[in-house]
């Protein structure tokens, strides 16, 4: 936690480095499963300031 508090643009975790999480959203394996898939797109609401929105359907 000290590190990212630190170094705010260099995680996924905050709102600073939230736009690198592109660059790891490519990576396939979590396609197939919806749990993980819901709950990295509600983290991403959450980090974006409710900006953004998932619907599963």
């Amino acid at each position: 936690r000290d590190w990212m508090k630190k170094n705010p643009q260099a995680s996924i975790c905050t709102e600073e480095g939230v736009s690198e999480f592109k660059a790891i959203a490519n990576f396939r394996d979590y396609h197939g499963l919806p749990t993980f898939r819901k709950a990295i797109a509600q983290f991403m609401e959450k980090v974006r300031g409710g900006r953004a929105r998932f619907d599963p359907h």
